[in-house]
């Protein structure tokens, strides 16, 4: 099927679940480009329908570019396969009609990661963000700098955001309710396989979901292999950047030799 050039289904059929419970359309979506827009927690999660996917949506329908959209689809890089990815998925499905619910799900449980790779920042991993906070002066000095106070949460969501939205009992039975009328779910991080909660929202979930994974699979477990027998279409995304000592060195505290037995 041939789509318009800045076709995208996610913001009429996908939601993120940020590792600070920010939702939004995708993890491409930059909503803190336009400070104007607020944004919201997945505890409040009935504003998922909210003033920012009717802008996505009214600038995918007039094929033009919304600006939190703009990375994805800067005309010098190629096409995101997340993109892609999904207009595939929903090829059959009417290309400006809303789902109910969100049907393409990206769930990330924080940060927490037993890896230090050189590309990731403190958002997706908890090594660096003890890093940085220890050096934070040091970094600064390189002209590299993190900060999540940007976001801008609505008033109902800003004590929420303070903690773990998993931990959070009624939060994370929604999420269980949202999982459940999905078709895909992806889980990321951090380290998804690493969380316990991982395999709580595993065990309550549908097999016939299709389910991924980005992960560097260097922790793998019986709990982890049980849990993924149940689903009928397991997908793995391994992160690698090369073999032996090249991959550890660019994803620090890696073991390639358990790397490789586990793949």
């Amino acid at each position: 099927m041939n789509f318009p050039t800045n076709y995208c289904a996610l913001p009429f059929r996908g939601m993120q679940i940020e590792c600070d419970g920010e939702i939004k359309s995708c993890c491409l979506d930059k909503p803190h480009l336009d400070q104007s827009i607020t944004q919201y927690h997945i505890t409040n999660y009935d504003h998922w329908w909210n003033e920012s996917l009717d802008r996505i949506q009214n600038h995918v329908i007039n094929n033009t570019v919304d600006p939190g959209c703009s990375y994805c689809l800067e005309p010098t890089i190629l096409p995101h396969p997340m993109r892609t990815g999904a207009n595939d998925f929903f090829k059959h499905d009417p290309q400006y009609t809303p789902g109910e619910s969100p049907e393409w799900l990206d769930i990330r449980f924080g940060n927490f990661c037993n890896l230090k790779c050189m590309m990731c920042t403190p958002l997706n991993s908890s090594q660096i963000e003890q890093e940085y906070k220890n050096n934070t002066a040091a970094y600064n000095a390189q002209g590299i700098a993190h900060s999540s106070g940007w976001k801008k949460f609505s008033i109902q969501d800003q004590a929420a955001s303070k903690e773990n939205w998993w931990d959070n009992p009624a939060t994370f039975a929604k999420v269980v309710e949202i999982v459940n009328r999905a078709r895909y779910v992806n889980f990321s991080g951090g380290e998804p396989l690493v969380m316990p909660q991982l395999y709580d929202l595993m065990d309550a979930m549908n097999p016939n979901c299709i389910i991924t994974f980005n992960t560097n699979l260097t922790r793998l477990t019986d709990r982890t292999i049980q849990a993924l027998k149940k689903f009928n279409n397991v997908s793995l995304q391994v992160s690698l950047d090369g073999v032996g000592a090249h991959q550890e060195w660019i994803r620090w505290n890696s073991n390639w030799t358990e790397l490789d037995r586990n793949i």
